[in-house]
């Protein structure tokens, strides 16, 4: 494991990521709030507190925070 970013968005509130190509391995872990992620087109899947999301290079994938609880 080698990092080359880090980052923390507390009630990150309207934050929204969408990545049609990248060549990096994303590691995200919720630690309060809700959020929703899609993956390379398929159905939208609920995160929460505690869930560790692994999206890999050349995966297209788009996530927001949810809207009443945003993580």
């Amino acid at each position: 494991l080698y990092p080359t970013s880090a980052g923390f968005y507390p009630a990150a509130r309207g934050h929204v990521m969408r990545r049609t190509e990248h060549d990096d391995c994303l590691l995200l872990y919720c630690v309060d709030g809700e959020a929703v992620v899609e993956t390379a087109g398929e159905r939208q899947r609920a995160v929460g507190p505690g869930d560790l999301l692994c999206l890999p290079p050349s995966l297209p994938h788009a996530y927001r925070a949810a809207d009443q609880r945003p993580w």
